[in-house]
């Protein structure tokens, strides 16, 4: 690919994953239409990395072959919703919205979400003093950056399934909320 979107160890350990960000750009021109000038590359913030898989038994039934099993990078990009261009890929998104904490904690209690999109949200996002509260620090230091662990989340319950019957294996979201706390206080 170019620009590149493969990252090293080191790249990662430093925190600046620009074959991450690289992929970011070219995702978001594809899926949402933003053009690359508008999210560049050196204004993306990589906060930590997930791995999760989900089969798509939602919209394809409790057999379906299709899902996913993969290592996200989270990252954030502040922009002006003013006046960035979007412009959604109709196979590819439903629909777009600039929604407040609480709009995003109602709306996501309805309708179709990605299971990493909640597993970031419920992890990270919105809980008092996550990233949401405190999106300054976020941002502008590396308080909540983690880029040594990669954070294993099983799908919700009405995710697993599809066609090799897959049932839980990388632990839920709450066991694994558990586990950092206790690594956490030991630090």
């Amino acid at each position: 690919m170019s620009p590149p979107e493969v990252d090293t160890p080191a790249d990662v350990q430093k925190g600046t994953v620009n074959g991450a960000k690289n992929a970011a750009v070219r995702k978001l021109d594809h899926e949402l239409g933003i053009p690359a000038e508008f999210v560049p590359v050196d204004k993306f913030k990589f906060l930590t990395r997930l791995h999760y898989w989900a089969a798509d038994t939602v919209t394809h039934g409790k057999k379906s072959p299709w899902g996913e099993h993969e290592i996200d990078y989270v990252l954030f990009i502040l922009v002006d919703k003013k006046t960035l261009p979007v412009k959604p890929h109709p196979e590819e998104v439903d629909d777009v919205m600039w929604v407040s904490k609480e709009k995003l904690i109602a709306e996501m209690k309805v309708g179709l979400w990605s299971p990493w999109f909640r597993l970031i949200v419920n992890r990270w996002l919105i809980p008092d003093g996550g990233w949401w509260d405190n999106l300054k620090t976020t941002m502008e230091t590396d308080e909540f950056c983690d880029y040594d662990v990669i954070h294993r989340f099983d799908p919700p319950e009405e995710h697993m399934g599809g066609g090799g019957d897959a049932g839980p294996y990388l632990g839920t979201l709450e066991e694994n909320a558990a586990k950092h706390a206790e690594s956490d206080a030991k630090m």
